[in-house]
Order: structure tokens, then sequence, then C-alpha cells
């Protein structure tokens, strides 16, 4: 299994060659963007550019584009979330525009995978909800299926642990959609190595952190209560052929981040 790093590391920096300097020191070769400013700013095409033929020179590909959550990262009140979801029509296409901006972006950086959420407006009614969301999938699929691009949804709660997610994406080829999933949301729902099993062949991607089985706290790999080798043997055993995608919480060090370290830790 091969291991990579995203750059929700960054989430609150304007990703440039500076981080991409970082990231070859720590020896990752795959990562994830974050398709999200100030990360990624669709608007600074010069940036995005630069970022791209550099990304290139330095030998590390993008194999995945986190889809956008909000149209700005701030404090998480006036962030201006984005829901596919939504049982307001006009956003739930502002979602889906938004979305299709990362896909163009996904095939000009010769990308395969578009990360999702099932993300809930505050009081939906589920059931609703989760029809919206189709019709949002259906037209991104739309639109990612003639790039050769698949979807992967992720499990982000209750609704949406390993279960809930296969009934969901059953209806749907498996050229185009699978599941991301999330092993930190997935200790506090359910039981990660069990939900592996779940997501069977399903499983076209994943998000590595820890936590302390209660709350989303993007730990680094080792410093909460997961089983991290009992995690990567059920991965082995559903032959997974992903990447084991690392989505942490920057901390003042980089000590302990190495890519080697974080392998002996995942046991691979």
């Amino acid at each position: 299994m091969r291991l990579g790093f995203s750059t929700h590391f960054y989430v609150h920096e304007y990703f440039d060659i500076i981080h991409i300097n970082e990231i070859k020191y720590l020896g990752y070769e795959e990562i994830e963007l974050w398709g999200m400013p100030p990360v990624l700013d669709l608007t600074d095409k010069e940036r995005i550019k630069r970022v791209k033929e550099y990304l290139e020179e330095k030998g590390i590909r993008v194999i995945s584009f986190h889809g956008p959550l909000y149209k700005r990262t701030a404090d998480p009140a006036s962030r201006e979330w984005l829901y596919l979801s939504s049982s307001k029509e006009n956003k739930r296409k502002e979602a889906v525009e938004k979305n299709i901006e990362i896909i163009r972006l996904i095939e000009d950086f010769k990308a395969s995978i578009l990360v999702l959420h099932i993300d809930l407006e505050e009081g939906a009614d589920t059931r609703q909800a989760i029809n919206n969301f189709r019709k949002s999938l259906e037209e991104l699929i739309g639109e990612t299926s003639k790039k050769g691009i698949r979807i992967a949804i992720e499990n982000t709660h209750e609704h949406t642990v390993s279960g809930k997610l296969r009934e969901l994406i059953n209806t749907y080829p498996e050229r185009d959609v699978g599941i991301c999933l999330d092993i930190g949301h997935a200790n506090i729902f359910e039981d990660p190595s069990d939900a592996i099993k779940i997501a069977g062949e399903r499983l076209i991607h994943t998000h590595l952190h820890d936590n302390d089985g209660n709350s989303d706290l993007h730990l680094w790999v080792g410093r909460g209560d997961i089983d991290w080798k009992s995690v990567t043997k059920a991965a082995s055993e559903i032959n997974y052929q992903g990447v084991l995608m690392l989505e942490l919480r920057k901390e003042k060090s980089l000590a302990g981040l190495e890519a080697d370290n974080m392998s002996k830790i995942l046991g691979i």
C-alpha cells in the first residue's frame, strides 16, 4: 500500500512552492489537493499554474482533489458552506458548479479522484437531503464519467457510516463512484477495521488521522486510540489498491511526520 499526504495540512495557508518542498522533504510522492481557498484559490490562475509545474518538477503526483465544502476559510460561522444536499435548489446548484470547477482542475492535473461529502444543513430532513445529494451526484457523474474521474464519497457522520454508504453507491457503476473511508471519522461511529471490510471492493480512497473515539481531531497517526496495524491488515485483506492518504492537522514541528516513520506506525 502507498502512503499519501493531503494538503488539508495547510488548510489556512496559500499552497505554493514552499509547501511542495516541505512535502518532498518529508518523503511523500502522492498528494491530495484541498479544493478550497486559501489552499487553492481558483481565481489565482498564476499560482495554480506555478503549483502544477513545480509538483511535476519535484516528481509529486496529485491523485485526488477534495471537493469544496465552503467558499472561504474563516471562522466556521462565516465560511459560506456549500451543500450538495441542500433543499434550496439555488444553493444545491451552486455547490454542483463549484465542484465542476474542481473537476476541470482534476483533469488538468491528471488526477483521478474527486472526494465528496454528504453534509447536511442544520435541521435538514435526512431522507430528503440524501435524495438531493443523489441529484447532485448524478449531475457530477455526467461531468466525471466522460473524463475518467471517479467520485469517492466520504463517511462524515452517523448517516454515512460504511454500511449506509455502501447502500447508497450500490446503484452506481464502480467505474464512476466508490467510497472514501475516513478512518478518523469511522473511529467515532463504528469500528474502522470492520468499516473497511464493509466497504470492500467499493473502497477506492482513504483519509487517515487519529482521535480519541469521540471528537474529529485530525491527530497524527499513532497519537490517538486507533489500532493502525489492524486497519492496514483489514485493507490488505480486501486487497485495497488505493492510497492511504494522511489528512492531518498541522503542528509546530514536522518531526515524526516523515513518510518512513508514518509507514512504520501503520505497519506497511
